[in-house]
C-alpha cells in the first residue's frame, strides 16, 4: 500500500494505482507595521504562517515552514525531503515522505 496526499486528504492507494501528489507551497511575507516577517505554507486547502527565523538561511526557513505544516497532520508522520525545494517565481515547492501512521 502507498499513501498519497490529495488536497489535504490522505488516501490509501493500491500498488496498481497511479500515484500523483500535490506539493506544498511556501512563500515569504515581509514585515509590516503589525506583524514580523513570516513564511506561509499551503497545500491549496489549508494554510499556516510561521515566523521567519533569522538564524536560518532562506532555504532552511522555507523547509522548516513546510515541516511545521506537516507536523500538524494528525494521522501520519511526514518528513519534508531535505535539500532545495523547487523555486519558481519566489515560491518554493516541497515534496515529502510518509514515514507511517502516528501512534495514539
Amino acid at each position: 500500500m502507498y499513501y498519497a496526499r490529495f488536497l489535504g486528504r490522505v488516501k490509501k492507494m493500491r500498488d496498481k494505482d497511479i500515484l500523483t501528489c500535490s506539493a506544498i507551497r511556501t512563500r515569504y511575507h515581509g514585515a509590516t507595521n503589525y506583524t514580523g516577517a513570516r513564511i506561509s505554507a499551503t497545500d491549496g486547502v489549508k494554510r499556516i504562517f510561521v515566523p521567519y527565523n533569522y538564524s536560518l538561511n532562506v532555504n532552511e526557513n522555507h523547509c522548516a515552514a513546510a515541516q511545521t505544516f506537516f507536523d500538524k497532520d494528525e494521522r501520519f508522520n511526514i518528513e519534508v525531503k531535505k535539500g532545495s525545494g523547487l523555486c519558481f517565481k519566489n515560491d518554493y515547492y516541497w515534496t515529502w515522505d510518509i514515514l507511517g501512521e502516528k501512534e495514539n
